[in-house]
């Protein structure tokens, strides 16, 4: 009877461990992937000095002078993709020279302190619209009065 109880108790005992042991019902997980991004990235738009897919371009200006007059030209440059540079004129507009239209002096008295001066100021209109005021003169006015008895 003894060796009835003791080998149900080590068959018990093992078929609970090798129950144990079985892996219960998997759960599916997915891999996990890079973000993969559609289009062409930024160093693949722009390689170092310009994309040797494609034609590469860019637009610069300068201020010349020419004939006398100054002008602001735009120009267009194009770098294909065997190295080639091709630069086309695509604008030039003329400058003009900002010049004084009219000049013209206005005075007027004011007190610094207790002595009045006369300040006269130098107006001067240029041809884009701006007005430019600056202190000409400035004197004391009144300077010998005196004392009324």
């Amino acid at each position: 009877m003894k060796k009835l109880i003791t080998s149900a108790i080590i068959a018990l005992s093992l078929g609970i461990a090798a129950a144990s042991a079985v892996p219960a019902k998997q759960q599916y997980k997915p891999k996990k992937k890079r973000a993969v991004k559609i289009g062409k990235t930024s160093d693949q738009l722009y390689n170092g000095h310009y994309n040797r897919r494609g034609v590469y371009t860019y637009t610069t200006t300068e201020i010349v002078w020419k004939r006398g007059w100054k002008y602001k030209n735009t120009y267009l440059h194009k770098i294909f993709p065997n190295g080639r540079h091709k630069v086309k004129l695509i604008k030039s507009k003329r400058i003009h020279h900002v010049y004084p239209i009219k000049v013209r002096y206005r005075s007027k008295i004011v007190y610094l302190g207790q002595h009045p001066y006369r300040i006269t100021y130098r107006i001067t209109r240029f041809s884009n619209g701006q007005v430019q005021r600056l202190v000409y003169k400035r004197e004391r006015v009144g300077r010998y009065r005196h004392a009324s008895w």
